[in-house]
């Protein structure tokens, strides 16, 4: 009898959460409608927003409910809603010897999302620019993966770097497993934000020299040189949003300045939430 009522209330409980699902549904659909009339060929994705939502559900659970499964489950109901607003099409790049980059994007856009695999960046990139697709994730910028200096040309098409997956535990996914999402839309904050920065410098100029320079809390991520230019191209990660409307504090670069010969902001994302979550 115990057995049964507690049975019972399990039911009770997935009946109500059904009918929460639905209102939900019906309020996206609200939004939806409103968006129609100010906007138009848009995606409806909002990473920022996405971010705000699963920080603030993660932290109300606490304790009580794992903190992966959590976020695993609303980024399925985010996809699925952001579906039912708009189309979305997303390149995935997948090169040979990283098949995790696919259960990564997956898993952020969800089991039902249309998603197209390619083998190379290039690819992925020339999908969203020709409009083909609306997002494309991307390995770990390095020397092999150098896409992100596809990003500094903005006179055809500005493409910027929106997300960083994956967004919460990382446990599922070999270590050090990690992907970008690139779009032609501005990024939205959500108040705790990492911006990325391509500074274009002398060849001898050294990561730890231009790391020193910056006048705030930053990360490198890559270089590409070359050597027929005598140039350099660095990719960094600075703490804080910045947009092409609001760039970078004069301070930001101020130390480095005598060695920066050009920098180009290239995107802004959530910072992902900490590997403990």
């Amino acid at each position: 009898s115990e057995l049964d009522d507690l049975r019972r209330t399990v039911d009770r409980l997935d009946e109500a959460m059904v009918d929460l699902l639905v209102e939900r549904l019906g309020a996206v659909r609200a939004i939806a409608d409103l968006k129609r009339r100010t906007t138009t060929g848009q995606p409806a994705i909002r990473p920022g927003r996405e971010a705000v939502i699963l920080r603030r559900l993660v932290a109300r659970a606490g304790a009580a409910f794992p903190a992966g499964t959590l976020v695993r489950m609303w980024r399925e109901l985010l996809a699925a809603t952001t579906r039912a607003q708009a189309p979305l099409a997303i390149a995935a790049c997948v090169p040979l010897g990283q098949p995790e980059l696919w259960d990564i994007a997956r898993d952020h856009f969800g089991s039902q999302a249309p998603i197209q695999r390619t083998e190379s960046w290039s690819h992925a990139l020339r999908l969203v620019a020709d409009g083909a697709a609306h997002l494309a994730v991307l390995p770990l910028p390095g020397e092999l993966e150098p896409w992100w200096v596809q990003l500094v040309d903005t006179t055809i098409r500005p493409l910027r770097v929106l997300a960083r997956l994956p967004f919460g535990s990382a446990t599922a996914y070999p270590e050090g497993s990690c992907a970008y999402v690139v779009g032609a839309m501005e990024p939205d904050p959500s108040g705790a934000d990492i911006s990325l920065l391509a500074v274009e410098t002398a060849e001898h100029v050294g990561r730890a020299r231009l790391l020193a320079g910056m006048g705030v809390s930053s990360r490198w991520l890559a270089t590409r040189r070359c050597p027929d230019t005598g140039l350099a191209q660095h990719l960094l990660e600075l703490e804080g949003f910045f947009t092409s409307a609001a760039p970078l504090p004069a301070t930001a670069l101020a130390a480095a300045r005598e060695h920066v010969l050009r920098s180009t902001w290239l995107g802004s994302y959530a910072r992902p939430l900490p590997a403990g979550n």
